[in-house]
């Protein structure tokens, strides 16, 4: 995954460098935190910030920044006698406005609010064949909304690249179910709501190309 990323943050610098100037709205960013950390070799990817791509239009005084992310991984695995099936599906979408206080002809500080979605949904199967082939299944869903003020800096490197850093400060309600089931007979099932702070910490790197 983080080969992927490299050449895709390659091929955006040569992409950026091969086009003509021109009046420029749009900025698409990739999250390189991971590449970054990659290379430093050092745990610096925020999990708290799953986008890969993130998009910005230029509204004039402000930016409206768009983003959002999905997977779908599912694995099976043998072990003791019993078969498991595990299943994840995450998605999420962001959406928000940002303001930027120039502070000379490269850096730029930054500062807005994000509304964000969030859906994550786990299952796990196992299929104990041996004692009469008792098959169990846990299943976990959680939908998470959340709301918070956004900070960060961008750096201009060219007319067409940007490399910018950002945190942010959320607030979040979060409902979540479990239910478990044992050949058929559901043994549990119960749903808890909370509200909860969460930092996107230490950062997020996001490479920039104005198109």
């Amino acid at each position: 995954m983080r080969n992927f990323l490299l050449k895709i943050t390659l091929f955006f610098c040569i992409f950026s460098s091969s086009t003509s100037a021109q009046e420029r709205n749009f900025e698409i960013g990739m999250n390189v935190t991971g590449v970054l950390s990659n290379i430093l070799a050092v745990n610096a990817v925020s999990e708290g910030d799953p986008s890969i791509l993130l998009l910005k239009y230029n509204l004039g005084k402000m930016h409206l920044r768009v983003a959002g992310n999905f997977k779908n991984p599912s694995n099976t695995e043998f072990t003791n006698n019993t078969v498991i099936t595990n299943n994840l599906t995450e998605a999420g979408f962001r959406i928000g406005l940002e303001k930027r206080l120039k502070i000379n002809n490269r850096f730029d500080l930054l500062y807005g609010l994000d509304f964000r979605y969030g859906y994550l949904s786990e299952s796990s199967s196992f299929d104990d064949f041996i004692n009469n082939s008792i098959l169990t299944t846990i299943l976990d869903r959680k939908k998470t909304y959340s709301v918070g003020p956004i900070v960060g800096a961008n750096f201009t490197l060219s007319s067409r690249i940007i490399l910018s850093i950002e945190s942010a400060l959320l607030l979040a309600y979060a409902n979540q179910q479990r239910r478990i089931e044992e050949s058929g007979t559901v043994t549990q099932d119960f749903e808890t709501n909370k509200i909860q702070g969460t930092g996107v910490a230490p950062y997020s790197l996001y490479l920039y190309i104005r198109i």
